[in-house]
């Protein structure tokens, strides 16, 4: 019940506050262009949220953008004759 308590204390602070990056980075550590930019998305925002919204984004990016390679092949007049069902476009 402990380990409970302790992810329930952990979601509860999460979905409640912002982040402070600077809390975040080691004294003498300077981060990377990717770093900064990465830690720019939380920089006072709700860090739940924003791994919501970032999550969101990827799954769209992924379930459309696996269909791109077979619309550039609707456009390749080489691979016409493979096409399953010739009378449409």
């Amino acid at each position: 019940m402990d380990r409970v308590a302790v992810a329930l204390e952990y979601v509860r602070e999460m979905a409640s506050g912002t982040v402070d990056v600077s809390q975040k980075i080691p004294a003498g550590y300077t981060p990377s262009w990717i770093e900064r930019t990465w830690l720019s998305l939380f920089d006072g925002r709700n860090e739940l949220l924003t791994f919501t919204a970032i999550a969101f984004i990827m799954h769209e990016m992924v379930y459309f953008g696996r269909y791109l390679p077979f619309l550039a092949c609707d456009y390749i007049p080489a691979l016409r004759k493979y096409k399953i069902q010739d009378n449409k476009e």
